[in-house]
């Protein structure tokens, strides 16, 4: 920095704390109101404990049934039903036959 006169000025770290200070303060919470948001979707929209029917383990999410996984070992070939324990099978998990 220069005053008017050209000569240069040294701010103190107090005065530099002093500006920096308040832009940290709104970057934290901003980061916090972000990670609180992601933690409440995440655990309103966390699947039930793992369920079991016609061979398939399944999550209850949102009224369906998340296919999981088989309840044994898995045969070669698949039949993955439109309904499990009566709900509509919406999706199948990303690591269920991993």
């Amino acid at each position: 920095m220069s005053d008017i006169h050209g000569k240069q000025e040294v701010a103190t770290r107090a005065e530099i704390s002093h500006r920096v200070t308040p832009i940290w303060r709104l970057v934290c919470v901003a980061l916090l109101a972000s990670v609180l948001g992601m933690a409440s979707v995440l655990i309103a929209g966390a699947p039930a404990s793992a369920v079991t029917d016609q061979g398939f383990t399944y999550d209850e999410l949102n009224g369906t049934a998340v296919v999981a996984g088989c309840e044994e070992e898995c045969p070669g070939t698949l039949i993955i039903p439109s309904t499990l324990g009566s709900l509509p099978v919406s999706r199948i998990a990303p690591s269920a036959f991993v």
